[in-house]
């Protein structure tokens, strides 16, 4: 039997982004678990400069709709740009829905702000139940991402480790595992 897939989707293109830190951090953390496959997908290698409404036959979608089919369980690390999410990733999402339905998903906001990422996955939030995701309670919010990351990987696991522990057990029951 096939270990379930958690896709950890970086959820920018934006040159020099400091969300990147935040994703490798994650997938380090839940490749420890072997009981998950666990992998990166970079909206970058998905985003079109065009929406695709996720009923329409366009090749240009069909890369993001076979991750998401083959995604048991989701982690989206959402920048904050201007009080809201990426406009990438509203079109990547947007280029598919059927895939979504009932999929446990978890959000990691990333912002160089004291709040870490709050307005981008309140923002993002409304879209995320109308496609169908089951939002899972806990979020992830990584402050200040560029002082953040500066800390050793000892003093990054003080902050999450717990919160990360409970994540993992949070998509573990979503996942029947």
């Amino acid at each position: 039997m096939e270990k379930p897939r958690l896709t950890i989707l970086l959820g920018t293109a934006r040159k020099n982004r400091q969300s990147q830190k935040v994703a490798h951090y994650l997938l380090d953390f839940f490749k420890k678990f072997k009981e998950l496959d666990t992998n990166l997908v970079d909206i970058k290698d998905y985003a079109t400069n065009y929406t695709i409404a996720a009923w329409e036959e366009d090749e240009a979608a069909n890369p993001w709709r076979e991750v998401a089919a083959k995604t048991d369980a989701f982690i989206f690390v959402v920048p904050e740009y201007n009080r809201s999410f990426p406009g990438e990733l509203k079109i990547v999402l947007d280029s598919e829905l059927a895939a979504y339905s009932n999929k446990p998903v978890i959000l990691a906001g990333v912002s160089i702000g004291s709040f870490g990422g709050l307005a981008a996955l309140n923002s993002l939030l409304p879209a995320l139940h109308k496609m169908g995701f089951r939002v899972l309670p806990g979020q992830l919010h990584f402050p200040e991402v560029e002082e953040l990351f500066k800390n050793s990987e000892e003093e990054l696991a003080l902050i999450y480790e717990s919160k990360l522990m409970k994540i993992k057990d949070d998509i573990f029951k979503s996942l029947n595992l």
